[in-house]
């Protein structure tokens, strides 16, 4: 599907939705997905991060109303649910997340207005692309549009992350609000995650590459693992901190470090600090390699940060692995990883333009034969990060 014709769906059903054929006030925005090059499970950790934007769009087309009553159909769900702007209590559907931007855009003092929209993702909802903070973020753009906020990109990722974390109470980081609210072209986004959110644009040479996403379309409970991987590392802190008391977060302690004292650390706690302290430091290798257009180092990076992630913080699959296992072995792959949180969802490789195509066929053939299940494929580009789409 092109992000036209998603457009057009939207406003279709927003047009049913009003009963009217035509709606000259109408607004649109996309805000796309991401994929983090480097950094898994850095971000609550207050370290360091590597994404970069993906060409898989959530889109929202809405006209505003005077009742202070949002009203948004979702056509991946086929469901039209609303609130009222004095009344954020959750109820569990995925409307909850919106109501968490509006909930957080009035704590910070704006008056958002109400408003009737439809919905679409071109982005997998559960697979680990982001899905949930594209539409925080698009929401909050909505609200800016129909409200005239005075609301720049860095408050509006911080208002969609406060939805996220503090409303839904799932202990991310601010990653995928910052990639899809400040995100640009061909560019990817380091990210310092401890406040104030130090962050640099670092261009990537994919022009003779494509991003290719590989979807095993396994869902994972993001929450429940995520919230006992925080609580492992937090308990690394607190050992750590015996020794090292300057110590705030893991990103605080260098490599050297973690290997003088890691014998007083019992596992698995001792697994999950030495991932997370060794990812930093290749995220901050990965950022100089990059500058310096070095993409084969930055390839083996990346497959050793899949390879920490799998034996470490233990949070890949079988799966997962297979895919990874297969792109090592291909001509044209400079490299490649798990993103996401892990436990399913997807794997994306950089792959050289003419090897596309064999690689998809050959892998997607050998994992239906390997597991009885097809792949989903998605060949993406690095977009802008959420802006206003033109009706």
């Amino acid at each position: 599907m092109t992000r036209r014709s998603a457009l057009e769906r939207c406003h279709a059903k927003l047009l049913e939705l009003l009963k009217k054929d035509k709606e000259p006030q109408a607004v649109a925005c996309r805000a796309p997905g991401r994929i983090n090059l480097i950094g898994g499970h850095t971000d609550y950790n207050e370290g360091f991060v590597f994404p970069i934007t993906i060409s898989k769009d959530m889109i929202i087309v809405a006209v505003p109303n005077s009742s202070k009553i949002v009203k948004i159909h979702s056509i991946d769900f086929n469901q039209t649910l609303s609130f009222k702007l004095d009344n954020f209590e959750k109820d569990g559907s995925w409307m909850d997340y919106a109501k968490g931007v509006a909930h957080f855009l009035q704590k910070e003092g704006f008056s958002p207005n109400g408003f009737t929209a439809a919905c679409l993702s071109e982005i997998p909802i559960g697979g680990g692309l982001s899905s949930s903070a594209a539409f925080e973020v698009a929401v909050g753009h909505i609200f800016r549009q129909t409200g005239d906020l005075s609301l720049d990109s860095e408050k509006l990722a911080m208002i969609a992350y406060q939805a996220e974390n503090v409303y839904m109470g799932i202990s991310c980081g601010i990653m995928d609000q910052f990639i899809s609210a400040l995100g640009k072209r061909d560019k990817a986004l380091f990210l310092d995650c401890r406040p104030p959110f130090k962050h640099e644009l670092v261009p990537v040479p994919l022009k003779e590459h494509k991003i290719v996403i590989f979807n095993t379309k396994i869902r994972h409970a993001v929450k429940d693992f995520i919230n006992i991987r925080k609580d492992e590392c937090l308990r690394g802190v607190k050992l750590l901190q015996n020794h090292l008391p300057r110590i705030r977060s893991l990103r605080d302690a260098s490599v050297n470090e973690f290997e003088e004292f890691k014998s007083t650390i019992p596992q698995p706690i001792r697994k999950r600090c030495e991932h997370v302290i060794r990812e930093n430091a290749r995220v901050l290798q990965t950022v100089n390699e990059m500058k310096r257009g070095n993409l084969k180092t930055v390839g083996e990076l990346l497959y050793a940060s899949h390879e920490s992630l799998k034996t470490l913080y233990e949070v890949s699959c079988s799966e997962l692995d297979f895919i990874i296992d297969h792109l090592k072995i291909e001509d044209g792959v400079v490299g490649g990883r798990l993103t996401g949180a892990g436990m399913g969802g997807c794997v994306f490789g950089l792959v050289i333009n003419k090897y596309v195509k064999t690689i998809v066929d050959t892998l997607c053939s050998e994992y239906e034969h390997a597991f009885g299940q097809t792949l989903d494929v998605y060949i993406c580009d690095i977009p802008n990060g959420v802006e206003k789409l033109k009706i």
